[in-house]
């Protein structure tokens, strides 16, 4: 960031994916002749790295008018804003009518091959195009993708409905393993943070690897699982059997 847009990141402090209100209040003063002011607030909704944990719509009202009052812009990392809206039974436009400029992945949870979408202000819009090109990021031509995404954008509410029902399952059957620890994410949505005692990440994402379970390494204990369309039943029941393999 530093290097391609001359920004610094300034991470604030939080648990479960909510910043805590003191720290924001800290990030958001004013700056001086030594010290940068801040440009911009960045929420997410879900919180990737707490797990997939939904941050409630009071929070994301109360942080978006606390960064507006400090003349601070604010941008929502909708990558899986589309689950946050299904865990907290609100249309997506509930979590967005305070921020500035949205992203909103649409081959996550969603399930088109790639692509996100960009909202925002149409000046906003047409300098973050440049800011693209500049950066390489143009895609021509875009026909068969938006085709592929139209097709994403089509009930989603249901099927990611399903996702949840299913992570919750699998959360369910791997906590009933005395070695598993699953970190907790209320409301639950599409992802679910797993550990197995005495077993490193890595080691764990082979262990399951070699039994067809794919997940990802995403701490040095913990690794991620996440539920979408092409994930079954079945699947979340081969998986909980394939950890339960690997405790005993």
């Amino acid at each position: 960031m530093a290097a391609l847009s001359g920004v610094m990141a300034l991470p604030v402090a939080g648990s479960a994916g909510v910043m805590h209100a003191k720290a924001l209040d800290q990030a958001l003063r004013p700056g001086d002749a030594q010290r940068s002011s801040a440009g911009l607030l960045v929420l997410e909704n879900t919180h990737v790295r707490s797990g997939g944990c939904v941050v409630p719509l009071a929070q994301m009202t109360a942080f978006a008018q606390a960064a507006h009052k400090a003349q601070v812009p604010v941008h929502l990392d909708g990558a899986r804003l589309a689950n946050a809206a299904v865990a907290l039974d609100v249309p997506l436009t509930a979590l967005t009518q305070y921020t500035d400029s949205v992203a909103f992945s649409l081959n996550k949870s969603l399930g088109a091959p790639l692509g996100a979408m960009l909202a925002g202000p149409k000046t906003f819009i047409h300098e973050a195009e440049r800011v693209r090109q500049r950066f390489g990021g143009g895609w021509r031509p875009a026909g068969m993708l938006a085709a592929a995404a139209l097709v994403a954008l089509n009930g989603w509410e249901a099927r990611l409905g399903i996702d949840h029902a299913r992570a919750s399952a699998l959360v369910g059957g791997l906590e009933a393993i005395s070695k598993v620890q699953v970190e907790p994410a209320a409301p639950r949505s599409n992802l679910v943070l797993a550990s197995v005692a005495g077993v490193d990440a890595q080691s764990l994402t082979h262990k399951l690897f070699e039994q067809g379970i794919q997940v990802i390494a995403f701490s040095p204990k913990a690794v991620r699982l996440a539920l979408y369309h092409d994930i079954s039943d079945a699947d979340v029941a081969r998986t909980i059997e394939a950890f339960s393999a690997i405790c005993a």
